[in-house]
């Protein structure tokens, strides 16, 4: 008889309940910290480029909290 580890039946458990969480983002969506579930932080994204980043502008900030 196999044992299946508690972490990866968790994710197994997860991935099959709620499928669409589990898939990867692509498209511009950010839906945590670091963009997908590997923390690349890695943008596919393709608007910014080296011609046009020197007119980036900030447009809201937070205050400390």
């Amino acid at each position: 008889m196999h044992r299946i580890a508690p972490t990866a039946f968790a994710a197994v458990m997860f991935c099959t309940a709620f499928p669409a969480l589990a898939q990867e983002p692509d498209d511009g969506d950010w839906p945590m910290a670091a963009r997908d579930y590997a923390s690349t932080r890695y943008s596919p994204l393709d608007q910014l480029t080296t011609d046009n980043v020197a007119g980036l502008q900030v447009q809201f900030t937070f205050p400390p909290a």
